[in-house]
């Protein structure tokens, strides 16, 4: 029996993306988009691939790469995808070696895996090679048709009353300052998002890549505005399963907060993607971010596996 490892190439998106999408049918992504998060990865995230082939048939991939949202020279994440008709042959693992040999180069602090808790193998392999779990991250979809709006009621005259108006992306096209406004509010916004470690904002001009993102639906951007300056946001983004919808991140600035203008901005952007014929909506949100869990769940969020993050890391001696 044959396995190679080797550095991924070009050529490898069309069977990566069929890898990666016969793992996680639920959410198919597409070699076009692949290759786009790639080419506009933020320039500090250092990032590296690796394809297994089994007697010449493709067979896995393993890579690390960085975030700008949780940025650290020595802190990385793992991603490891191996057939499933070529599991147990050992492929998984020597891509596991590849990756880790090329970050103990680095000398690597910290590595993070996510894993389905409904992806047993997947859990197993990370603990066997010592991933301890850190957190989660509760993960449900709404099927707009049942969505309950009732206890929402009068949401958007609430946020109203305190004087916000809630905006999406292309109505504040005259708005000169829209994205430098969008960009104050969520550098300010994710230093109160539960996570384990510490928030990073990549800079301006790569933060405004996102809004040429293929993914990027600028009428299903929503902003709340008080006297000018952003203050909150509600994003849905494109998805490639039809029908399908992604929540990006909901928050409030702290001193706007326990005014409702959340749950307003949640309507006004469930609503819109109702109206343009969207079926499902799916979001994330950490287990111990009970305020946005509670309004998801009011409105008809269900649950289903969570998100498992582990982590492994380890100290190293500078001196």
């Amino acid at each position: 029996m044959s396995l190679t490892i080797r550095p991924f190439e070009e050529r490898d998106y069309e069977p990566m993306c069929a890898l990666r999408n016969i793992i996680y049918p639920r959410f198919p992504t597409t070699p076009e988009l692949m290759r786009y998060q790639d080419e506009n990865n933020d320039p500090k995230c250092k990032r590296q691939l690796w394809v297994a082939e089994w007697e010449g048939q493709f067979a896995g991939i393993g890579l690390y790469a960085q975030s700008p949202w949780s940025y650290h020279p020595q802190h990385f994440m793992l991603r490891l995808y191996t057939h499933p008709d070529l599991r147990n042959r050992g492929i998984g693992t020597a891509l596991y070696q590849t990756v880790i040999e090329a970050l103990e180069e680095l000398r690597y602090t910290e590595l993070k895996a996510m894993i389905d808790e409904d992806q047993p193998e997947g859990l197993h392999f990370a603990q066997k090679h010592g991933f301890v779990e850190v957190e989660r991250l509760s993960e449900s979809e709404l099927e707009l048709a049942s969505m309950n709006l009732t206890l929402f009621e009068g949401a958007l005259e609430k946020a109203a009353s305190h004087g916000i108006e809630i905006r999406s992306y292309v109505e504040l096209e005259a708005d000169p300052d829209r994205n430098r406004k969008i960009y104050e509010m969520h550098s300010q916004v994710m230093q109160d998002v539960p996570w384990d470690g510490a928030h990073t904002q990549p800079e301006f001009e790569q933060f405004c890549k996102q809004f040429s993102s293929p993914q990027f639906l600028p009428d299903l951007y929503f902003l709340a505005m008080h006297e000018g300056r952003c203050v909150g946001m509600s994003a849905l983004w494109g998805m490639v399963r039809e029908g399908y919808l992604d929540t990006g991140l909901t928050g409030m600035l702290r001193e706007y907060r326990g005014k409702g203008i959340a749950s307003a901005l949640k309507v006004r952007a469930l609503t819109a993607a109702k109206a343009k014929g969207y079926t499902h909506v799916k979001t994330e949100n950490h287990v111990e971010n009970r305020p946005m869990l509670s309004i998801n769940e009011r409105l008809g969020f269900a649950k289903v596996p969570e998100v498992i993050i582990f982590a492994k890391r380890q100290e190293r001696n500078e001196s």
